[in-house]
């Protein structure tokens, strides 16, 4: 485990939020590409993780080619056995089949907007609490994952002392660096899904009027960490 590639993929990576949550899609793209890379270096099996948001880039960005080659990519290297990845696969798969293989570079998309003439009610104006909350619960979710990582980054470093080459260890070392790798494969997907749950909170921030009647809840289980939406007709 590269300790410098690894705090340098997250560095980068928290760019490229910044980037993403300021509309410079581009810039958020090349970010999460050089965060994408390092954690390949480093050997992070997570790092297939991060296709999406470079894919996901792309798409807002309107460099529809790109999206769907990100997006392929995903798919193409994700491994089955991280949690909750297949519903993002699934996703993935969706958008690759409507982008199509000759898709046209287009316009930045338009976030959808509240219509004018359905102004919300005065008892119930200003910005509706569902968006604020999915976006602190992904800042939650990120910073649980950045201290996970802490914690696996330390104990392999006392790993690394007592077994240099982590291979011809004693029964003991072994059980501890399986330990080691499902924390850091645990930290990866709380910081990575956060920023993804994150993300939507702040489109929903922006979209969602005050007094909307959509509910949000977070969970987390086996199949990983997702946001869910629910609207009263």
């Amino acid at each position: 485990m590269d300790d410098s590639r690894i705090e340098e993929a997250r560095a980068v990576f928290e760019q490229a939020e910044t980037a993403y949550a300021a509309g410079r899609f581009i810039e958020a793209a090349a970010g999460y590409e050089r965060s994408y890379a390092l954690l390949v270096e480093a050997g992070r099996d997570t790092a297939p993780l991060v296709l999406f948001n470079i894919a996901s880039s792309y798409d807002r960005a309107g460099r529809l080619a790109e999206a769907r080659a990100a997006y392929q990519r995903f798919v193409d290297e994700a491994r089955g056995d991280i949690p909750g990845i297949g519903d993002r696969v699934e996703q993935a798969r969706a958008r690759v089949a409507v982008l199509g293989p000759g898709a046209a570079p287009g316009p930045e998309p338009v976030l959808p907007q509240p219509p004018a003439e359905s102004p919300p009610a005065p008892s119930s104006g200003g910005v509706s609490p569902v968006g604020p909350i999915v976006l602190a619960a992904g800042g939650a979710l990120v910073v649980a994952g950045l201290v996970i990582g802490g914690i696996a980054l330390g104990r392999d470093g006392d790993l690394g002392a007592a077994c240099p080459s982590r291979q011809a260890c004693s029964a003991e070392l072994r059980g501890d660096y399986d330990e080691i790798r499902t924390l850091a494969l645990a930290g990866d997907i709380f910081w990575i899904g956060g920023a993804l749950v994150a993300a939507t909170g702040l489109v929903l921030t922006l979209v969602l009027p005050g007094g909307s009647d959509t509910t949000a809840s977070l969970g987390c289980g086996p199949s990983g960490c997702q946001a869910r939406l629910v609207r009263s007709f």
